[in-house]
Parts: C-alpha cells; sequence; structure tokens
C-alpha cells in the first residue's frame, strides 16, 4: 500500500513498475503444484493499475481485483475491460467481492511489505482467505533483510526509459534506516524526469518478515496454511540487501 506520488500516477507506476516477466512463471507452478484443482479464478487483493492481472486474464483466468486508489482502480478498468473482470475501491484487510470461490489469490508487486504489523497482516490474510474456495491457494511476496543490510544503502535503480508525454523517467531506491528488533526499513523513493529535470519523492516504512513471523500470522488465520516459504527467486538481487520470497498459504 504505496503512498501518493509514484502512486498516484497509473501511467507512470506501469511504466516503472511493471510485473517481473521471470516472475510469472514461477507463481503459476506454484499454483499448479498446491491447487487440487484445475485453476480459473484469480484475485488480486492489491491490483494497482492491472498489469499482473492482465497477464491471468490472457492466458483465460476470470479476474478480480481491489485497491485502495480510485485512480488505480480506474486504469485497472481500462485496461481490463476485454477479460470483463470484478473490481472494487477497497483496503486490501476489508475485501468483498461478489465471488468466494476463487481457485488463486496473488499478489506479487510488494504491497504485502506496507501493511503496518502482524495484525494487518492477519487481517488481510482472514479477508484473502475468505473470498477462496476450499483448497484455494494465496501466493504472495514477502520482503527480507538480507544478511548484513547496513543503511543508508542504494537499492534498486532503474535506467531511464521513454516517459508519457516525452523525455525520460527513471526510479531509485534508498534504504535510509533499518531496525532489525522490529523488522521495519525506512524507505525513499525518487522518481526523476526529463526534460526539464524534475523529481518526485516518497518516504515510506515497510515491514520485514521471516518465515516464523509469517508463520505466525497464517497461524491466526482459522482455516488457512503456511505450505511452502520459497526463496532464491529469479531476477538481480537488490544491491541494498532487501531481498524478496515467495509464500504460499492454502485455506483448508
Amino acid at each position: 500500500m504505496e503512498p501518493a506520488g509514484l502512486y498516484g500516477n497509473p501511467e507512470l507506476y506501469s511504466l516503472l513498475r511493471p510485473p517481473a516477466a521471470e516472475l510469472l512463471p514461477v507463481v503459476l507452478d506454484l499454483a499448479r503444484r498446491h491447487l487440487r484443482e484445475p485453476a480459473e479464478r484469480v484475485l488480486d487483493p492489491a491490483c494497482g493499475p492491472g498489469d499482473w492481472l492482465r497477464l491471468f486474464g490472457e492466458r483465460g483466468w476470470a479476474l478480480a481485483g481491489s485497491d485502495r486508489s480510485e485512480p488505480m482502480v480506474r486504469a485497472a478498468a481500462e485496461r481490463l475491460r476485454p477479460f470483463g473482470p470484478e473490481l472494487a475501491v477497497a483496503d486490501m484487510r476489508r475485501l468483498c467481492f461478489s465471488r468466494r470461490n476463487f481457485d488463486l489469490a496473488a499478489e506479487v508487486s510488494g504491497a504485502i511489505a506496507e501493511l503496518p504489523g502482524s495484525g494487518a497482516l492477519a487481517a488481510h490474510l482472514h479477508s484473502v482467505a475468505r473470498h477462496l474456495r476450499p483448497g484455494g491457494v494465496y501466493v504472495f511476496l514477502a520482503l527480507h533483510a538480507e544478511e548484513g543490510l547496513a543503511t543508508p544503502a542504494a537499492g534498486y535503480r532503474s535506467p531511464p526509459v521513454p516517459a508519457p508525454g516525452g523525455g525520460t523517467a527513471s526510479l531509485a531506491y534508498e534504504y535510509l534506516r533499518h531496525d532489525p528488533a522490529r523488522g521495519r526499513v525506512w524507505v525513499r523513493r525518487t522518481v526523476r524526469l526529463a526534460p526539464p529535470p524534475q523529481r518526485v519523492v516518497d518516504r515510506y516504512v515497510l515491514r520485514l518478515d521471516t518465515p516464523d513471523s509469517i508463520r505466525r500470522a497464517v497461524q491466526r488465520v482459522p482455516g488457512l496454511a503456511c505450505v511452502e516459504v520459497l526463496d532464491g527467486l529469479p531476477g538481480e538481487p537488490d544491491p541494498g540487501g532487501v531481498g524478496e520470497r515467495l509464500v504460499v498459504v492454502r485455506r483448508r
């Protein structure tokens, strides 16, 4: 649940934070391995402008998505129009869709890390679980601190790309402070646009989870079980020392 700034501009967000192409086959493989029946209905509880959902729609899945940002949901409605999705403006801890029988929920953009604590994560998991069919699974991306994370430090930096309306845009993350005891890292995100030179800066806090902290949150949700935690994801490692892992939970 990112703050305003970049998140207030769906077109620029899609340009600078597109889906990680190498991650989709991993998510689909996890779904195939852990679902007991063929899957055809997917829910994204923090869908942004709909870019991840579109990848599933192109594969014939029925789509549903939610986001706290009304401009993002409007952008998703436009992009996903050919697939007839169900979309809603809502907090990811309080989802409410007409369907309650999704085979798969997937949130792999990192929005989970912006929930403020384990209670908020458990509330989110409970809300997702209410919308899964028995045996349905939720695949989500969690962040963790790599060994030796020291701050301040530079994180991911994108190369300049053509921006909407001309010029270029680039994105950079910096880790300002790390609190290992609380599992928190303070982040500054800078979007640079040119010409003329412009900067859009967001500051926010991310929660860093361990496998144990994730399992404790899952245990607070009746009928939900953690079935896999996957490290070693494809793609370039973050030079700042913040890593990613995929977590798979299943509704009993």
